[in-house]
């Protein structure tokens, strides 16, 4: 009576078990493809996007000052600094310089020459130096935009004063790179928290293939312990195959 209630319960024993390797199992194979999925996912960056003409047009053509105001104003953000080796230029700085000299036209070659003074290679350099590197390029491809759009507004074009228009470019520049940074800053922070975000999924995808081998090693075991209740069972069935045969 005790043997055969022995049986009865290393029968329910070994489905039991069964039942626990096969959940080990499927675990295993499900926690392995969420974590690599998680490992795999790399940071979606955002970018800056510089200001439009049209979201600054009216805040720019509403300023009112001197050229005396204006000139003290750019100094003082833009002071010249001393750059080891050759200035930082690029096909940008021509483009951009022949873009702005464009709005003189071609009977404004003294102001012309007076705002190229002022919109010198050094100055170029500055300008661009509070600009993080990886956002240069939208910096500068947008600023193109920018100035395309100043430079074709009608208000812009009736106007016939070039000491205004020389002001009008001075302040383009200083509000578009302000309203630049203030876009950097957003991004960049909202890109830090895309990055811990990236690094703590990675963190816990590592950790999850981690629990994946625990589960994998539960598995096994459980096997060997169901392959050794086979054989003990086989064992106690083997008297009895005997006397059977007898």
């Amino acid at each position: 009576m005790f043997e055969k209630l022995e049986n009865i319960y290393l029968d329910y024993l070994r489905y039991a078990l069964l039942l626990f390797a096969t959940l080990a199992l499927i675990f295993t194979l499900f926690n392995l493809v969420f974590a690599s999925i998680k490992i795999s996912e790399s940071p979606d960056f955002k970018e800056v996007k510089g200001p439009a003409w049209s979201e600054l047009r009216y805040e720019i053509l509403g300023i009112k000052s001197s050229s005396t105001d204006k000139k003290q104003v750019v100094q003082s953000n833009n002071k010249p600094e001393a750059i080891e080796g050759n200035e930082i230029l690029d096909e940008k700085y021509l483009e951009l310089l022949n873009l702005m000299l464009s709005i003189f036209g071609p009977e404004g070659m003294i102001k012309s020459s007076e705002f190229e003074e002022f919109f010198s290679p050094i100055f170029y350099s500055n300008y661009l130096s509070d600009i993080s590197i990886i956002q240069r390029t939208n910096f500068k491809e947008d600023l193109t935009v920018f100035i395309q759009d100043l430079i074709q507004d009608q208000r812009v074009v009736r106007l016939g004063d070039k000491d205004l228009k020389i002001n009008l470019l001075k302040d383009a520049l200083v509000v578009y790179k302000s309203n630049f940074l203030k876009e950097q800053y957003k991004i960049e922070t909202a890109n830090d928290y895309i990055l811990r975000e990236a690094l703590a999924n990675n963190e816990e995808g590592s950790s999850q293939i981690l629990f994946s081998f625990y589960s994998l090693g539960a598995f096994v075991l459980i096997l060997m312990y169901l392959l050794i209740l086979k054989v003990e069972k086989n064992l106690r069935d083997i008297p009895k195959a005997v006397e059977s045969i007898k």
